[in-house]
């Protein structure tokens, strides 16, 4: 008995009845689709086997993969078939169906209609997708008592406020890592994990290459309060406590004529300050220094200040979240939902009951809200908090898109069908829309539709 119980199921597995066109048993087929991290894309390739996707590669057409991956893409075919993903529908915490879901939601959207979106309020992480911020500009057209908050772990808030103190709005700043001869990184680990890791590592080797008039490579002056990879690439690299950053920030531009008051620097720092800054003087244009997102926005702001100075290579290019307005912060969410303001709220692509502050409480004020809805990939502490949760379709199981850093926008196409009973972000706010039944494929077509492209379907295809 115990050999027959150990014993592996019986299992069938089925030919196509109908085997589709142009795909040959057990031949590989590659696709290109967008995956998203830290909500910018980065477009790959994926390698499907008899409709089963196995395999992600870099796209060497895209600007923010370049032929290459990193872990978080690779990974993200584990993601698509992890046995712990969301499967159904939850209301507070028992199964549900997505019928039952729009019909507790329906009476919500008639309260909407008549009250304008009064108390209603929207929760997102980063967006790069043209389609999702669309949809929600839609609906704070047609309830326009609504607001929508953005919230991310590390988020570049303090980048933003830097840029607009700098600029007088928040411009996204695209150093050219390829050109600059002498780099100086204020906490800033543009060489470690993010949207732009391969990108930057791309552009940082091939400045390293030595120069056809003295054989030299470019320099790597390093300052930063923990150990990063850029720190250990770094040909000069300086510990320093987070506190002294900012000083450090200051004599480097006094240096370069700023004639800010003197800060108070240990001897050691100074000395590394000025060696790295003769070089960046001695650069000029070929200088750039970079700052990290933990910096307060008047260290940005200086740094801006810096950069000009040096006339140093930077694009600068708007938000991809600012085509129709910014989201405002998590702080006022909190402060709104603690004080009874939020009757209704929609999470989506974020868990600030894990990663909010500790001082917001934020799962205790999230029981203020009379009725609100979670979707994600997983069932996480956000989803475990929320009335109703709805389970999110991967990247590979659905119709999208996404910008990267560098504002190249990309479709995100499935290669299989939902393996559980999903949805995707597009297709639940779509249901506030009135258009509960409308499709991720609809809705994407719908974005491009409007940027007036000649012969749509032909483009399309």
């Amino acid at each position: 008995m115990s050999l027959e119980a150990c014993s592996k199921p019986d299992e069938e597995i089925l030919p196509y009845v109908r085997m589709p066109e142009n795909l040959v048993a057990g031949e590989p087929l590659r696709f290109a689709t967008t995956l998203p991290l830290g909500g910018y894309g980065r477009g790959v390739v994926c390698i499907s086997v008899d409709g089963r996707p196995i395999k992600i590669e870099g796209n060497a057409l895209h600007p923010a993969s370049l032929g290459s991956t990193d872990a978080f893409a690779e990974a993200s075919i584990f993601g698509l078939y992890d046995p712990d993903r969301s499967r159904t529908v939850l209301q507070s915490g028992s199964i549900a169906s997505w019928d039952m879901f729009l019909k507790a939601l329906l009476p919500r959207v008639e309260h909407y209609r008549a009250n304008g979106g009064e108390g209603l309020r929207l929760l997102t992480g980063c967006i790069s997708s043209p389609t999702l911020p669309r949809q929600i500009d839609l609906i704070l057209k047609q309830y326009p008592g609504a607001r929508w908050h953005a919230h991310e772990p590390i988020g570049d808030e303090s980048e933003r406020a830097g840029a607009t103190m700098a600029f007088g709005r928040p411009l996204q700043p695209l150093p050219q890592l390829s050109q600059a001869r002498a780099i100086l990184s204020l906490d800033a680990d543009f060489l470690g994990p993010g949207p732009c890791q391969i990108q930057n590592a791309r552009a940082w080797i091939e400045g390293r290459k030595p120069f056809s008039r003295d054989n030299t490579t470019s320099r790597l002056y390093v300052i930063e309060s923990a150990p990063t990879i850029t720190g250990a690439k770094a040909d000069h690299r300086l510990t320093l406590h987070p506190r002294l950053i900012h000083n450090a920030a200051i004599a480097i531009a006094n240096a370069l004529g700023a004639e800010l008051p003197a800060p108070d620097l240990p001897v050691a720092v100074e000395r590394f300050i000025t060696a790295a800054t003769q070089d960046l003087h001695a650069q000029h244009s070929r200088a750039l220094i970079l700052g990290g997102r933990a910096l307060m926005p008047e260290v940005h702001a200086l740094i801006h200040w810096i950069n000009a100075e040096l006339e140093a290579r930077i694009d600068f290019i708007e938000p991809a979240d600012m085509l129709f307005g910014p989201p405002e912060p998590l702080y006022g969410l909190a402060q709104d939902l603690a004080q009874g303001r939020v009757q209704d709220l929609i999470l989506i692509g974020t868990n600030p009951v894990h990663t909010a502050p500790a001082d917001l409480n934020f799962q205790e004020i999230l029981k203020r809200s009379s009725f609100n809805i979670h979707i994600g990939t997983h069932v996480d502490e956000t989803a475990s908090a929320c009335h109703w949760h709805v389970p999110e379709s991967h990247p590979l199981e659905s119709w999208s898109d996404l910008q990267s850093l560098d504002g190249c926008t990309s479709l995100v196409q499935p290669l299989i069908r939902p393996l559980y009973d999903t949805r995707t972000a597009h297709e639940l706010l779509a249901s506030f829309l009135g258009r509960p039944d409308a499709t991720s494929y609809e809705l994407v077509r719908e974005t491009w539709a409007t940027t007036g492209i000649a012969n749509l379907e032909d483009w399309w295809r």
